[in-house]
């Protein structure tokens, strides 16, 4: 009996070992959903795990994925069932907006390191931008994220890239631009033509989880009609016709169809 009963915790001692030793091998990845809101975008939900970040716009109608391994960048209307796929050196939040815009990364000297904190419960570190002591932007220290990811947020929301997930942004305007500094014709849309002056809050989280990683919060769409301009997919088709009219008008060939 004494010896049934040893070989018996024996067996259960190397169940549980195994068990423990599995789990070990398999660590659970996390996933963060996040609720921010930004000056053009308006009111986005960001799906962020380490290899890949996918972001719903609410105003245009779209969404944006980015992930491993390739770094595609991907904007697809769920609507329309279009889409646009290119390299994220060919990205920018502006070109979503503006035809004429070029996509390229926020220019900046360097980010300093100011201090470290909480906002909206998240770990944070602070950094402050050559152009002010206002003029700052708030990263998650502790959403683990490739490069990649960071530049993807960077480029969308045109904000200096700290490397990680970005989580509020103060531009400081100074002055604001002069209205005399643009040319007939130009569209006056996206952060690069803003004329306000002062302290701006281009971006801020208002809310935030972290849950387990769900491969279908990052899964491609599959048929969507491809399109060559990204503003083809991330306006809206009354967007696309007032946006057509105005080019027309301007004496372009309108690139953007129906």
């Amino acid at each position: 009996m004494i010896f049934a009963r040893t070989i018996t915790t024996l067996f259960l001692n190397c169940i549980l070992f195994f068990s423990s030793q599995s789990c070990l091998a398999k660590p659970i990845t996390p996933e963060w959903i996040i609720n921010q809101k930004e000056d053009d975008f308006g009111d986005t939900v960001v799906y962020v795990w380490h290899d890949g970040a996918r972001l719903v716009c609410k105003k245009f109608g779209c969404e944006l994925l980015c992930k491993a391994p390739d770094w595609k960048v991907h904007c697809y209307n769920v609507a329309e069932k279009t889409e646009w796929i290119g390299d994220l050196s060919q990205f920018s939040g502006v070109v979503m907006a503006n035809p004429f815009a070029i996509p390229r990364a926020y220019q900046v000297a360097y980010l300093r390191e100011v201090e470290a904190g909480e906002y909206a419960g998240l770990k944070y570190t602070k950094y402050r931008t050559p152009v002010s002591r206002k003029d700052l932007i708030l990263a998650a220290s502790e959403i683990p994220v490739a490069d990649e990811v960071g530049e993807f947020l960077s480029r969308l929301y045109v904000v200096p890239n700290s490397h990680n997930v970005p989580l509020f942004r103060d531009c400081d305007r100074g002055k604001g631009l002069q209205p005399e500094r643009f040319k007939i014709g130009a569209v006056r849309n996206g952060s690069a033509n803003d004329l306000r002056g002062g302290v701006l809050h281009k971006l801020v989280t208002k809310s935030w989880k972290k849950t387990t990683f769900n491969s279908s919060d990052f899964e491609l769409p599959k048929g969507f009609e491809r399109r060559k301009d990204i503003i083809q997919v991330s306006y809206s088709a009354n967007k696309k016709e007032e946006l057509g009219s105005f080019l027309n008008e301007l004496g372009f060939k309108t690139k953007v169809k129906q």
